[in-house]
């Protein structure tokens, strides 16, 4: 179960990224601090878990 939110917490991440590479634009601080920190706390889920 909480691989599955873990999952559904990148949906919004990666809808971004997709919207700024069709704008061309850079995704800026704010969409490297979520990707930074979604991989942060699945590498600390992993670890704990297993």
């Amino acid at each position: 179960m909480g691989w599955i939110l873990y999952g559904c917490g990148w949906v919004a991440p990666v809808g971004m990224a997709v919207w700024c590479a069709a704008r061309r634009k850079s995704p800026g601080v704010g969409g490297v601090f979520a990707f930074g920190l979604l991989v942060v706390f699945g590498l600390l889920a992993w670890l704990a878990h297993g």
